[in-house]
C-alpha cells in the first residue's frame, strides 16, 4: 500500500478501528521480499484483534505451497494460550489483500470457505469481511459460505 494512513481512512470509513501497532505491522509486511499478500484478522466485537496473520509461503524441493491467511489465522487464534470469553459470539473474520494502492480481492478461496465454514460455531463467528478487487469491503454470513460459489486458490488454477 502506498501509506498505511490512507488504509487506515479506508477501514475507520467501514467502521473497523485497528490499534496503530497492527498498522506498523502490515506496513512492514507490506514492504516485506516475502510474498505476504493476504492478511486475515479476527476481530472480537469491541474489534480487538484475536490473531492475525498474514498468507505464509514455504519453499521446498518437491513443490512449493502455502498456508492462506484465513487458516493462519484461525490456527494461531486456537493455539494461542489465553482464556476467551464464551459470551463473546460477534466474532469478525477480516480478509484484506497488501501490496497494492488500493485493497484488492480478499475473497476466500474455496478451501479457506470450507474451513471458515467448519469453524464457524466453533469461533462464534458472525461473519466474514472481504476486500474486492474494486477496493470495497463485503460481508460473508454462514449462509453465504453454505451456498456460495467459491474458486480455487491461484496456486491449484496455476497447475492446471
Amino acid at each position: 500500500m502506498a501509506k498505511m494512513a490512507e488504509f487506515k481512512v479506508i477501514m475507520e470509513s467501514y467502521g473497523i478501528h485497528l490499534k496503530d501497532s497492527i498498522y506498523t505491522n502490515l506496513s512492514m509486511l507490506s514492504r516485506s521480499p516475502e510474498r505476504h499478500t493476504h492478511v486475515a484478522f479476527l476481530l472480537d466485537k469491541q474489534q480487538n484483534v484475536l490473531s492475525y496473520k498474514p498468507n505464509v509461503y514455504f519453499k521446498t524441493k518437491t513443490f512449493p505451497y502455502s498456508q492462506h491467511a484465513e487458516i493462519a489465522a484461525i490456527i494461531n487464534y486456537y493455539s494461542k494460550k489465553v482464556i476467551r470469553p464464551t459470551n463473546n459470539n460477534n466474532k469478525i473474520l477480516l480478509v484484506i489483500k497488501l501490496k497494492t494502492k488500493t485493497l484488492g480481492s480478499s475473497r476466500p478461496c474455496k478451501y479457506c470457505a470450507s474451513f471458515i465454514l467448519n469453524n464457524w460455531d466453533n469461533l462464534k463467528l458472525k461473519q466474514v469481511i472481504y476486500s474486492d478487487a474494486q477496493g470495497k469491503l463485503n460481508i460473508l454470513e454462514k449462509n453465504d459460505l453454505l451456498n456460495g460459489d467459491f474458486c480455487l486458490p491461484s496456486s491449484v488454477r496455476a497447475r492446471k
